[in-house]
C-alpha cells in the first residue's frame, strides 16, 4: 500500500514534468514560429528594396543578401555565402574594410564612404557603403547591415534614409535586423545644391562693396552683409533680431520703418533712391537705396530686402561739378558783361584824359575824381575778365615764397596791428608757371578777407566772449605729393608735385550758406563795403592757371583758404618777383597818367569798331597828333573803306567782336590781298584770342580795352615804326 502511494506520486511528478516539457516545447515552437515569420517578412523587405543590401556575421562573411545585391556583384546568394570579403573587394579596399570599417562596428558606430569593389566578371569599380553594426546586450558584435550602390556614374549617386529594426530571440537576443530603405536621393541633391547656393550667395555678399540686409515681417534684421555690419560697428550676430531704432537717430530709423511699411503694404519695390544716413555714433554718408518685398510662396510680402550703396563721394563731386557749371556759366555772362564795360570805359577814360588836357584848373579836380572812379569801374571789369578766365596772363617761373612774402609786407602796411600776421614758407619749393600780378592780387583778396573777418568779431558784437581773443591771419607755403593727396592731384589735374599757399584766419567764420555762394560774383557778406568780385576773380586766376581753389571754414571759429598750383620742373629757369608794378595800377590803386614824348604821326589810320564813342574818340585823339583817320562802324563798312583806300591805308585799328563781319573775317581777307599791311586788334578780353592765330593773319599788336590815348599812341607809333611785339603787346 505504501509503495503504491509512492509510486503514484512519483507518475505525477513526471507527468508534471512531462507537462512543462510539453509546454516548452510548444512555446519554442511558437518562437520558431514567430521567427521565422520575422524573417520571411525581414527578407520580403530587403527584396523588395532597389538598393543593395547584405547582411554580414562577426567574421564579414555574407549572411543574407538581397537581389539588388546579386545583381550588383553578378553572383547568386547560394554562392556568395560560399565567398569571403577578398571576392568582392581588391586588396586596397580590403585594408580599409579591416582598419577603419571594422574597428567602428564592433564599438557600435555606423561607417558610411567610398571604396572600390569588384564583381564576378573582376570588374572594379567605385562603390558607395554605408554599414551599421548591431550588438547583443553585453555590447558584443553580432552582425551588420550594409546598404550599397554602384557610383560608376556619379549622376545616379542614390543617398538611403535607414530605418532598422532588431529580430529578438525568444530570450531577448538579436537574431537579425529588418532595415526600412527610403531612396532620399532626390532630397539630398537639393540640399546639396542649396548649400552650394547659400555658400556661392555668402562669398557674394561678404565681398560685394554694397550694404545689403534682410529685414522680417516685424522689420527686424534676419540677415545682413559684412560691408553692413562694418558700417554700422557691430558684429553680424550682434545685428540680428534688432531693428533700425537699435542703429540709428530716432528721426532716421522713423524714416526707414515708414518706408519699409509701404513697401511691404503695396508689395511694390522703390528702386534708386538717395537718402542720407546717419548711425548713432555719428557715421553720416549718402546712400542710393533700393528696397524690395520679401515674398513667400503665395507671393505675399513678409519682409524686406535692401541693397544701399555708399554715394558720398559721388554726391561730393557731383556738387563741385554742378558749380563749376554754374561758375562756368557766369563766368561766360561776366565776361561779356566785362566786354561791353570795357568798350564803354574806353571811351569814358579817353574822353576825360582829353578833357583834363584841356580843362581850366577849376573843374581838373572834378575831371581827375571822375577818371579814379573810371578806373575803378575798370578794375572791377578786369575782375570779372579774371573770374571768367579771359583776362591776359604773363606768366614767368616763379618762387611763390617771393610773392608770398611780398604780399605780406604790403598787408602788414594795411591791416590793423592788432591782428598779428604771421608767414611759415616751405623751403626749396620748385617753382610754378605763374602770372605774379594776378597770384598776388589773388593772395591780397584773401588777406583782406581774411581781415575783414577777423575785424567782424573785433568791432561788432558777434561772439563777444572772443573779443579778447589773440587774433591772427597766416600765410603758408607748402608742397603736396600727387600720390599721397590723391584728391588735390584731381583738383589740379596734375600729375607731378602741387604748390600749395595758404591763407588761414580765426575770425568769424562762415555758415552753410554763405559756404555755398562763396565764389559768385556780386556776393559780399559786407553791408557797406565791396563789390563781391574779390573771391570770385580768385577763383577764376586761379583756375586760369590750372589751379584750384577751396576753404574749410566753421561759423565762430575761422576759415582756411588753400590755392594749389601745378609745380614746374625744377630745371626750368626762375624769374625774380618783380619789384615795380607790372600793371597800370598798383596794389594802392594809384593811376599812372603820364605819356611819352614823341608819339606823333602823319599816317593814314582806319579804325573799325562797332562802338561810336570809341570811333570819335581815337579819330580826336590820332588828328590832334598829325594823322589820317578814317572811320567804318562795322566789318563789311571797314572792308569797303579798305578796298577803296588800301593804297593810302598804313595801319587798321580792328575790333574783334563786330557785326555783319566779324574781326576774322576782316582779317581773313585782307590777308589775302595784302600781307603787309599792319594790323592792331582792340578786344575787351583780349586772352581770348589765340595770339599764334592772329599773328598768322597779320596782326602785329594787341590792345586791350579799356585804354588811355597814350596807350592808343604808343602802339600804333610803335607798331608803324615795326618795333611793337604781338606777344609783349
Amino acid at each position: 500500500m505504501g509503495d503504491s502511494k509512492k509510486n503514484q506520486t512519483v507518475l505525477i511528478s513526471d507527468l508534471e514534468d512531462l507537462q512543462r516539457i510539453i509546454g516548452d516545447i510548444e512555446r519554442k515552437l511558437a518562437d520558431r514560429e514567430r521567427i521565422v515569420n520575422d524573417i520571411q517578412l525581414f527578407k520580403s523587405i530587403v527584396d523588395a528594396s532597389p538598393e543593395a543590401i547584405a547582411l554580414y556575421n562577426a567574421e564579414g562573411g555574407i549572411v543574407y543578401s538581397n537581389a539588388a545585391h546579386e545583381n550588383l556583384f553578378h553572383r547568386p546568394l547560394e554562392e556568395s555565402l560560399q565567398l569571403n570579403e577578398t571576392d568582392f573587394f581588391p586588396p586596397e579596399s580590403i585594408d580599409i574594410l579591416k582598419n577603419q570599417i571594422r574597428p567602428a562596428l564592433i564599438d557600435g558606430r555606423d561607417w558610411e564612404g567610398e571604396l572600390t569593389a569588384r564583381d564576378a566578371q573582376g570588374r572594379l569599380f567605385p562603390l558607395w557603403l554605408h554599414q551599421k553594426a548591431f550588438l547583443d546586450e553585453e555590447g558584443d558584435f553580432l552582425y551588420s547591415f550594409g546598404v550599397m550602390h554602384d557610383l560608376s556614374d556619379r549622376k545616379s549617386k542614390k543617398w538611403a534614409c535607414l530605418s532598422t529594426f532588431p529580430l529578438k530571440k525568444a530570450e531577448s537576443q538579436i537574431s537579425g535586423v529588418i532595415e526600412h530603405v527610403v531612396d532620399i536621393s532626390e532630397r539630398k541633391q537639393s540640399d546639396e545644391a542649396l548649400q552650394t547656393t547659400l555658400s556661392i550667395q555668402e562669398a557674394l555678399l561678404s565681398t560685394i562693396p554694397a550694404f545689403v540686409y534682410l529685414k522680417d515681417k516685424d522689420l527686424k534684421y534676419i540677415c545682413v552683409n559684412q560691408t553692413y555690419s562694418d558700417f554700422i560697428g557691430l558684429s553680424r550676430e550682434e545685428i540680428l533680431d534688432r531693428c533700425d531704432f537699435d542703429f540709428f537717430p530716432k528721426q532716421y530709423a522713423e524714416k526707414f520703418r515708414s518706408d519699409d511699411i509701404r513697401i511691404m503694404k503695396t508689395n511694390t519695390p522703390a528702386l534708386n533712391y538717395e537718402e542720407k544716413v546717419e548711425t548713432l555714433d555719428g557715421k553720416v554718408i549718402w546712400a542710393s537705396t533700393s528696397k524690395t518685398p520679401l515674398r513667400n510662396s503665395n507671393g505675399c510680402a513678409v519682409g524686406i530686402v535692401g541693397v544701399s550703396m555708399d554715394v558720398t563721394e559721388k554726391k561730393r563731386w557731383e556738387e563741385h561739378f554742378r558749380q563749376a557749371q554754374k561758375m562756368e556759366a557766369v563766368g561766360h555772362l561776366a565776361g561779356g558783361v566785362a566786354h561791353n564795360v570795357n568798350n564803354l570805359l574806353t571811351g569814358i577814360i579817353g574822353n576825360l584824359s582829353i578833357a583834363l588836357m584841356k580843362a581850366p584848373s577849376g573843374i581838373s579836380d572834378y575831371l581827375r575824381k571822375a577818371q579814379d572812379a573810371s578806373q575803378r569801374a575798370a578794375d572791377l571789369a578786369d575782375n570779372l575778365l579774371a573770374f571768367s578766365r579771359n583776362s591776359e596772363l604773363k606768366l614767368k617761373q616763379l618762387n611763390v615764397n617771393q610773392i608770398l612774402e611780398k604780399v605780406y609786407d604790403l598787408a602788414r602796411q594795411t591791416i590793423d596791428r592788432r591782428i598779428d600776421l604771421q608767414i611759415n614758407l616751405e623751403e626749396d619749393l620748385p617753382p610754378v608757371s605763374a602770372d605774379p600780378a594776378q597770384i598776388s592780387t589773388v593772395l591780397m583778396n584773401l588777406c583782406i578777407n581774411a581781415r575783414d573777418a577777423v575785424n567782424r568779431i573785433i568791432n561788432e558784437n558777434i561772439f563777444p566772449h572772443r573779443k579778447d581773443d589773440r587774433f591772427e591771419i597766416r600765410l603758408e607755403s607748402a608742397l603736396l605729393d600727387p600720390l599721397k593727396n590723391p584728391c588735390a592731384a584731381r583738383k589740379v589735374s596734375c600729375a607731378g608735385p602741387i604748390v600749395v599757399l595758404r591763407v588761414s584766419d580765426n575770425g568769424i567764420g562762415m555758415d552753410k550758406e554763405t559756404q555755398k555762394r562763396i565764389f559768385e560774383p556780386f556776393f559780399t557778406t559786407q553791408k557797406t563795403v565791396g563789390a563781391g568780385l574779390g573771391l570770385a576773380s580768385a577763383f577764376g586766376s586761379v583756375a586760369q592757371h590750372n589751379g584750384w581753389i577751396d576753404f574749410t571754414s566753421e561759423y565762430g571759429v575761422g576759415t582756411t583758404f588753400n590755392v594749389y598750383l601745378p609745380a614746374s620742373r625744377r630745371s626750368e629757369e626762375v624769374d625774380a618777383v618783380e619789384q615795380e608794378n607790372t600793371g597800370r595800377i598798383d596794389l594802392q590803386g594809384n593811376v599812372d597818367l603820364q605819356g611819352r614824348v614823341d608819339l606823333q604821326g602823319n599816317e593814314c589810320i582806319l579804325i573799325v569798331d562797332d562802338e561810336e564813342t570809341i570811333l570819335h574818340l581815337a579819330k580826336e585823339v590820332l588828328e590832334e597828333n598829325g594823322y589820317g583817320v578814317l572811320l567804318a562802324k562795322d566789318g563789311q563798312q571797314g572792308l569797303d573803306l579798305y578796298f577803296q583806300e588800301r593804297d593810302r591805308i598804313d595801319l587798321i585799328l580792328l575790333d574783334l567782336s563786330m557785326p555783319k563781319v566779324s574781326g576774322r573775317e576782316f582779317l581773313k581777307k585782307t590777308q589775302n590781298t595784302d600781307s603787309s599791311i599792319k594790323i592792331i586788334v582792340s578786344s575787351g578780353y583780349s586772352s581770348s584770342v589765340d595770339v599764334s592765330s592772329l599773328k598768322n593773319l597779320g596782326v602785329c599788336g594787341m590792345l586791350s580795352k579799356p585804354y588811355y590815348p597814350r596807350d592808343l599812341l604808343d602802339m600804333i607809333r610803335r607798331s608803324l615804326d615795326g618795333v611793337a611785339s604781338l606777344e609783349t603787346a
